[in-house]
């Protein structure tokens, strides 16, 4: 089995990426939409296991003080084999910034605390369909 990291946008197939978001159960994300949000990133990681994409995540940030992990997803039946490790940890490698801030479902949270990340006490976000991340119990 032969592993390709990628960190460009180039020959992606979208339609896949969008169906690993959808069984991961982070929404139905448009396949254009998600290679606009991926092009826009200031980095990316994406994962193919024998020319399949299995994984994929980004990181957008200001490239100095801030930066925010998104859309980590490991395809279901690739889970628990390090894929996500690799993402996080290669995303984290390119960002040379003071703070790192991500969301995750409470179930992941021990997850990213292996790369240091820490509960916040405070916080907010503005969410355009509330009651979807209520539903995910990501806000009350």
């Amino acid at each position: 089995m032969s592993l390709v990291i990628k960190t460009d946008c180039r020959d992606i197939d979208w339609y896949q990426a969008a169906e690993i978001y959808h069984r991961v159960r982070m929404g139905e994300r448009s396949p254009a939409l998600l290679e606009q949000a991926f092009q826009h990133s200031l980095a990316t990681c994406v994962l193919f296991q024998d020319n399949q994409l299995i994984a994929l995540g980004r990181a957008i940030s200001d490239g100095i003080y801030q930066a925010v992990l998104c859309d980590i997803a490991v395809k279901p039946d690739h889970q628990r084999q390090g894929y996500g490790k690799r993402i996080v940890s290669h995303l984290m490698e390119q960002l040379d910034v003071d703070n790192i801030i991500l969301f995750t479902s409470p179930g992941q949270m021990p997850f990213y605390q292996q790369f240091g990340f820490h509960a916040l006490k405070a916080g907010m976000g503005w969410f355009r369909h509330p009651e979807e991340r209520r539903q995910g119990k990501v806000i009350d």
